[in-house]
């Protein structure tokens, strides 16, 4: 709760003026991931139930 009045009284607005512009890159690896995740858990969720032993 400190921390946060403090934070909301002392931080200067750090915004570029010029805006920013889009982390292509940055875009590709988060969606490269993403993917990898999801298909990375496919196989579980489409086996059904695993067996006891």
């Amino acid at each position: 709760m400190i921390s946060t009045v403090l934070s909301q009284l002392l931080a200067q607005n750090s915004s570029a003026p010029e805006g920013r512009s889009l982390d292509l890159a940055g875009q590709v690896t988060i969606g490269i991931g993403m993917f990898a995740l999801l298909y990375a858990d496919r196989p579980r969720r489409t086996a059904g139930p695993r067996p006891p032993w």
